[in-house]
């Protein structure tokens, strides 16, 4: 740990408040595995059931390949986590779990919205998905350089998910329609998993 990482914790941990506590501990459950999990399996079965199978298998790409590369860096350095930390996690530190899905998955979500229903929504949701790895340094379970690490990782996987769609997407028809039925299902279905995990969890 660095003299740079201790002072960004310190100044973290002078902004605590029980409002901005709960904001955070909200933003960091959008990347818990439970979630992610059963979000991600509802994800794949909406579009390869629309016939999306180029975004399904870029949300494999993505999702998939940073959850692997992260759990062998894990078990490889075997950071040990801040000491300071508001919630209890017993798992390595390095890197950055939900610093990773946020990008990988959330962004890549984001992107999809952004092209097909709404730009602002889109925008919106690739904003959370990078602030899931920032809320992580918030409640102290992570070093910034986890999260960067962590961020990397998922930036890599989301480009590399990001030239397949790519190549493929100029010779897919687009139908708005049908992708904004899809973005509404979507978000409905997200929000009861969310509301169910979370008060599970309480």
């Amino acid at each position: 740990m660095t003299l740079a990482e201790v002072l960004i914790l310190d100044w973290f941990q002078s902004l605590y408040s029980p409002t901005l506590n709960e904001i955070a501990s909200f933003i960091t459950s959008l990347g818990n595995n439970e979630i992610v999990i059963v979000s991600i399996l509802f994800l794949m079965t909406l579009l390869l059931k629309y016939g999306l199978h180029n975004w399904a298998l870029a949300l494999s790409i993505s999702a998939g390949g940073s959850f692997v590369t992260v759990q062998l860096l894990k078990e490889w350095v075997q950071r040990i986590r801040p000491e300071t930390a508001l919630i209890e996690i017993s798992s390595y530190s390095f890197p950055s779990g939900h610093a990773a899905i946020g990008i990988s998955l959330y962004v890549l979500i984001g992107l999809f919205i952004y092209r097909y229903h709404s730009k602002l929504g889109g925008a919106l949701l690739m904003i959370i998905g990078c602030l899931i790895g920032l809320s992580r340094v918030y409640l102290g379970v992570h070093f910034p350089t986890d999260v960067i690490g962590g961020w990397i990782i998922g930036l890599v996987w989301l480009l590399v998910a990001y030239a397949y769609l790519a190549h493929h997407l100029q010779k897919e028809k687009e139908s708005r329609p049908l992708y904004s039925r899809l973005w509404t299902i979507t978000l409905i279905v997200f929000w009861f998993i969310y509301w169910i995990s979370y008060n599970i969890s309480l």
